[in-house]
């Protein structure tokens, strides 16, 4: 089994992210606010009118000067305030391979995040203008200076709203039933501690428990449960091999209803004990 693909950003910022777009939009009639998804990462300005930004059925009011961070696969819209409000406008920043949470929190994969940092709406302006005026003018080694301002951005970004940056160690699944196995594989490996069964699984996203167990075993040869089962196997070897750790505490703390539940699973799967392989 592999490794578990995601890096904590422990504090540090790490600029190896894909650049993919840097779009205006602007609310017309035809503007359609339908919840999406996508495998990318959103960074959203508000850089005029007023409206709402809505993510699985939360609404929350947005206006100038408003930010939203919006992490892969998490559905979302934008609504425009009808009139004779001014429409909604906003620019918006397309980034792969990284996404955002909260520490110790599950909300990445589920949640968009909202701010409003009044003080600093001049130092996002000035960022965002440079990038329009790089990209507008197109004088040698542009591409760079767009990245190098994308990177001021996400830095104030992270100082200002405390949230950390993971980073993807592989591509992002584009098909429905590999969005599905990435959420549920992603969050077992983050939160194989936690309690986990395939109907928690199944309503925090939104699919079908026999076809996530189909998708499961198409994607990766093995049931949800039994993909769980591997990754706090892994897990608990190696504590067993690297701390000081009792039986009972490693079995806690890797999501093992009880110690002789762990003890089972561990000979069941290498023909040995855990005080067998335990360190002294």
């Amino acid at each position: 089994m592999s490794s578990v693909v995601l890096r904590f950003g422990d504090g540090n910022f790490r600029p190896d992210y894909k650049f993919l777009s840097y779009d205006k939009s602007k609310f017309e009639n035809d503007w359609n606010s339908s919840e999406h998804s996508h495998p990318y990462s959103e960074i959203l300005f508000v850089t005029g009118g007023k409206g709402s930004f809505v993510n699985g059925g939360e609404v929350r009011p947005v206006e100038t000067g408003t930010l939203v961070v919006t992490n892969p696969y998490v559905a979302h819209t934008e609504i425009s305030a009808p009139a004779p409000e001014a429409p909604l406008q906003y620019t918006v920043i397309s980034l792969a391979d990284i996404y955002f949470t909260s520490e110790n929190s599950d909300e990445f994969l589920t949640k968009s995040y909202v701010f409003d940092f009044p003080g600093h709406r001049q130092e996002f302006r000035a960022l965002l203008a440079k990038i329009d005026a790089e990209i507008g003018a197109k004088k040698p080694f542009w591409q760079a200076a767009v990245l190098g301002a994308v990177n001021e951005l996400l830095i104030l970004i992270l100082r200002l709203t405390g949230l950390n940056n993971f980073r993807a160690e592989e591509p992002l699944p584009m098909s429905g039933a590999g969005k599905a196995v990435w959420l549920c594989s992603r969050y077992m490996e983050t939160y194989f501690a936690q309690k986990i069964t395939l109907d928690f699984l199944a309503e925090k996203f939104f699919v079908n428990k026999y076809h996530l167990i189909r998708s499961f075993r198409l994607t990766l040869g093995c049931t949800p449960m039994q993909y769980l089962a591997r990754v706090r196997m892994a897990h608990a070897e190696d504590l067993l091999k690297n701390t000081d750790l009792s039986v009972t505490e490693i079995a806690a703390q890797t999501g093992f209803s009880s110690a002789s539940r762990f003890a089972e699973a561990y000979k069941k799967r290498t023909g040995k004990s855990p005080l067998q392989a335990i360190k002294r």
